[in-house]
């Protein structure tokens, strides 16, 4: 029984002292950002998005993957399995360097407003190996306020922190679809309006 003793208290103190690494702070402490539709983006660089740099929890059918995030048409769109085997989906971006993100922009799929999530139910959170995901910000919807056929920017803080991955984590359960998928910030691209 000495031997156990101390082996359940070496475990014990070594979970103490090392608790914290490779944990992510709890969501809660992350600041929240209402998503708006009508944004003028123009004076914010795009960075360009293909398959190869995102990756999704799930797919429902081959059809409904996420190479429509990209497309950015509302039609086709991702969709996560269904039924849901849990109630967390996300998207990972790779920036396949640090960059600091200025907008993060979602698009709804078209007809479909209410399989987008409510309220602070996504946060998006920045990591630079994959493991250890930080929350940056919540991003909120007031879903009643929007429509389906524009898309919703979220202007970040600028105190975020640059990042090769981010990660737009959603654990509203009646989430099931998104229309597409756009990022501003730090190596984008100036995007002009037509005139």
């Amino acid at each position: 029984t000495g031997l156990f003793r101390h082996s359940l208290i070496v475990i014990l103190l070594t979970g103490m002292i090392g608790g914290g690494c490779g944990q992510k702070a709890p969501a809660g402490s992350a600041p929240r950002v209402l998503g708006k539709q009508g944004v003028d983006l123009s004076s914010y660089g795009k960075i360009e998005l293909d398959n190869s740099r995102i990756e999704v929890s799930s797919i429902n059918q081959a059809t409904e993957g996420k190479e429509n995030l990209v497309k950015g048409l509302g039609a086709p769109y991702w969709h996560v399995k269904f039924p849901k085997e849990t109630a967390e989906a996300w998207v990972v971006v790779d920036l396949g360097k640090e960059a600091r993100l200025y907008v993060l922009a979602v698009r709804p799929r078209t007809g479909q407003l209410d399989q987008l999530w409510t309220g602070n139910t996504a946060v998006l959170e920045g990591s630079n190996d994959k493991v250890e995901w930080i929350p940056l910000v919540k991003l909120e919807l007031k879903v009643a306020e929007l429509n389906d056929q524009e898309w919703i920017a979220f202007l970040l803080p600028e105190n975020i922190g640059s990042y090769r991955y981010y990660r737009l984590f959603i654990t509203d359960p009646n989430f099931l679809s998104l229309g597409g998928l756009a990022i501003y910030g730090e190596g984008g691209i100036p995007v002009v309006k037509p005139e």
